[in-house]
C-alpha cells in the first residue's frame, strides 16, 4: 500500500535525537574552516550573497497606522528558488518507512529524478511502472524532476535487442547502425511525451560512451539525438523542456585520466577540455544543446578535489552561455581508499557552495537519496533503508538547516523597521508585537529587492509590496562589478575588505562610500592603499550595507557590492 503525504508541517523525527556526530561549524558563516582555501570560501559567499540573494527590507505597522517598534520579527523559508535535488528509486512509496522518505524528500529539497526507471534500458519494466506512482506525488508536491535519460551509448546499458544488434556477426557495421538508429529512437517516441519533465538528458557520457556513433563515418550520433529530441518535443507541444548534455569527472575529477585523456578525432587534452571541444561539434551539427549536465561525483582518490579548481572549471564552461546543472554529486569509497568524516563535511561544503556561488548553475542534485535494500547498506547514500541519516544525510542536512536556507531572528527599530539578505524563494514572515503573534508569506526574487509593508490584523502579518522606484545607489547589477576591485564582507573578522589593483589605484584618486538601504552614506573615506580593512566598530553592525567605490574626481561608480556587517 503506498502512502501519500502532501506539504505541510512536518512531524517531530525520532532519529534527529541519534546523530552520531556534530560537524555544524561554530564561525559566524555557519561552515567548515576552510584553512588554506579561507579566502576562497569568502569570495564565494560574496558572489553567493550577490546572485543567490535579495535585500528584504521591512517596516511594520499597527492598525491604528503606528509604526510598531521593538517588533520580533522572524524569516524562515520554506522553497528555495535554486534546485536542491536528490535522486530516488524504484523503492520510494513501498519501504516501510515511506513517509520518513517523504516528509525527509519534502524538507530538504525541491528537485528530484530517478535512478534508472526512465532509461531506455528499464522501458516498461517494473522500475518504470514504480515511477510512474511515484511521479504522480512529485507532482502533486510541485518537485521539479530531472528527465535521466533518452540515450546512454554504453553496450552494458543497451537493452538486450539492441545488445544483439551489436553482437549479430552477420551485419555489417552500417547495417548495425541503422538498425539501432531506429531501435534507440523507439525510447525518444515513448519517453518525451509519457513524463513530465522540464529537462531531459538527452545524450549521456558522449566522451565514454559511443557504441552506435563509432559504426558511423561521417556522422555524429549524439548530434542527431538531440535533433530527433526536438523534432519529437515539437510534434508534442514541449518546445520549453530542455535539452541537457551531462558527462562525468568534468568538474570534479582529479586523476590522470581526467586530466590527461586524450581521444581519437579531437585535439583537446582532459576531459573538461574534451566535454567542450565534443559539445562545440555537436552544436556545429545541429544539435539543440540547452543546459550542460556535470555528474559531479567525487570518488576516493588521490588528490582531493580543491575549491579554487571546483569555480575555475565551472567557468571555463561560460562561453557556451547556457543553464548548467550538478547532476550526480555523492562521494564514494573504494577499496582502497575511504573518505574520512572529516573529509566528507569539508567536500561537501566545497561542492555546494562553489557550485551555488556560480551565477551559471541553477541545480545541484545528490544522486543516491536513500539504500534500495534493508541489508546491502552503502557508503555514499544520504539515508539508510529505514529512512535514518546516514553520515552523508547528516551532513547535507545541517547544511541546509543552515547556510543554505534563510532563517533570521531580527528586531523592529524605533521607526518600526529591519532588514535581511534572504536565499529567492518563499519566506514565512513571523511578527510578535506586546504578545500577540502575527503571521505571513513572501517571496524573494531574483534581480530585484524586496520592500514590504506588514499591516498586523487579526493575528495575520497582512503583507503588501512597496512599489517604489530603486535609487541608483542601492541598485546592483554587473556593470557595477570590477575585476580590478574587490569588495568583500569577512564574516570571520566582522570587516569590510578591500583589493584594488596597483594600477588602477595610482591612475585614479578612488573613495569608498558606505550606505544604507535607504541610500543614506553613513561612511566615507578615501582610499590609498591596494589592501583595506573597515573594522565592524566603524558602522552599524547586524546590518546589509551597500560599498561603493567611486573616481573621486569624476564621480565615475567603478564597483559596487552588497555586504554583510556583524558584530563580534
Amino acid at each position: 500500500m503506498k502512502t501519500f503525504i502532501k506539504t505541510g508541517p512536518l512531524k517531530n523525527l525520532i532519529f534527529f535525537g541519534i546523530l552520531s556526530f556534530s560537524l555544524v561549524s561554530n564561525a559566524q558563516d555557519g561552515l567548515s574552516d576552510w584553512g588554506e582555501y579561507e579566502s576562497v570560501k569568502q569570495a564565494a559567499i560574496q558572489r553567493i550573497n550577490q546572485h543567490r540573494k535579495g535585500v528584504v527590507s521591512i517596516k511594520v505597522m499597527l492598525n491604528d497606522q503606528e509604526v510598531a517598534a521593538n517588533a520580533t520579527v522572524k524569516i524562515n523559508q520554506t522553497r528555495h528558488d535554486f534546485l536542491w535535488g536528490a535522486v530516488i528509486s524504484r523503492n520510494f512509496l513501498d519501504v516501510p518507512n515511506t513517509e520518513v522518505y517523504q516528509e525527509n524528500l519534502l524538507k530538504y529539497f525541491n528537485a528530484t529524478g530517478f535512478t534508472i526507471a526512465l532509461k531506455p534500458r528499464w522501458r516498461n519494466t517494473n522500475s518504470e511502472s514504480a515511477a510512474e506512482d511515484e511521479m504522480e506525488w512529485l507532482l502533486e508536491n510541485n518537485f521539479y524532476v530531472r528527465g535521466h535519460a533518452l540515450t546512454w551509448e554504453g553496450y552494458n546499458f543497451l537493452r538486450n535487442e539492441d545488445r544483439a544488434i551489436v553482437d549479430n556477426p552477420d551485419l555489417s557495421p552500417e547495417e548495425k547502425g541503422d538498425l539501432l538508429l531506429a531501435s534507440l529512437s523507439q525510447h525518444f517516441i515513448h519517453a518525451i511525451p509519457k513524463w513530465e519533465v522540464p529537462v531531459w538528458d538527452v545524450s549521456n557520457e558522449p566522451i565514454d560512451n559511443n557504441i552506435v556513433n563509432d559504426l558511423f563515418q561521417n556522422m555524429d550520433t549524439h548530434a542527431y539525438w538531440f535533433r530527433l529530441a526536438d523534432s519529437i518535443r515539437k510534434v508534442h507541444g514541449k518546445e520549453d523542456v530542455l535539452l541537457y548534455q551531462n558527462q562525468y569527472q568534468v568538474i570534479s575529477g582529479t586523476t590522470n585520466d581526467a586530466l590527461t585523456l586524450t581521444k581519437e578525432g579531437f585535439q583537446s587534452v582532459g576531459r573538461k577540455a574534451l566535454y567542450a571541444e565534443i559539445m562545440d561539434r555537436q552544436i556545429a551539427e545541429g544539435a539543440k544543446i540547452e543546459g550542460i549536465g556535470f555528474q559531479s561525483r567525487l570518488r576516493a582518490q588521490w588528490p582531493r578535489i580543491t575549491p579554487d579548481s571546483i569555480y575555475s572549471r565551472l567557468r571555463y564552461f561560460e562561453r557556451f552561455n547556457l543553464p548548467m546543472q550538478a547532476t550526480e554529486f555523492e562521494l564514494r569509497d573504494n577499496e582502497q581508499n575511504v573518505f574520512t568524516l572529516e573529509e566528507r563535511q569539508i567536500l561537501t561544503e566545497y561542492m555546494m557552495v562553489m557550485y551555488l556561488s556560480h551565477p551559471g548553475i541553477n541545480g545541484f542534485w545528490h544522486w543516491t537519496f536513500s539504500d534500495i535494500q534493508p541489508n546491502a547498506p552503502t557508503d555514499y547514500a544520504l539515508f539508510n533503508y529505514d529512512g535514518t541519516p546516514k553520515n552523508n544525510g547528516i551532513i547535507w542536512m545541517n547544511l541546509m538547516d543552515n547556510f543554505f536556507t534563510t532563517n533570521e531572528d531580527l528586531t523592529s527599530n524605533a521607526s518600526g523597521e529591519t532588514n535581511a539578505l534572504a536565499y529567492h524563494g518563499t519566506h514565512d514572515l513571523t511578527v510578535e508585537v506586546d504578545g500577540q503573534t502575527y503571521t505571513g508569506q513572501f517571496d524573494v526574487k531574483e534581480g530585484s529587492n524586496t520592500a514590504i509593508i506588514v499591516d498586523l490584523e487579526d493575528n495575520e502579518a497582512v503583507i503588501t509590496f512597496e512599489e517604489k522606484e530603486e535609487t541608483i545607489v542601492t541598485s546592483i547589477d554587473d556593470q557595477y562589478l570590477s575585476e580590478s576591485i574587490q569588495i568583500r564582507s569577512n564574516v570571520s573578522s566582522s570587516s569590510i575588505d578591500i583589493r584594488i589593483d596597483d594600477d588602477l589605484l595610482k591612475s585614479n584618486p578612488l573613495k569608498l562610500d558606505l550606505f544604507d538601504l535607504q541610500g543614506k552614506i553613513i561612511f566615507s573615506k578615501q582610499l590609498r592603499d591596494p589592501f583595506t580593512s573597515i573594522q565592524s566598530g566603524s558602522v552599524p553592525q547586524n546590518t546589509i550595507l551597500i560599498a561603493r567605490i567611486s573616481d573621486l574626481l569624476t564621480g565615475q561608480d567603478l564597483s559596487r557590492e552588497k555586504v554583510i556587517i556583524t558584530g563580534n
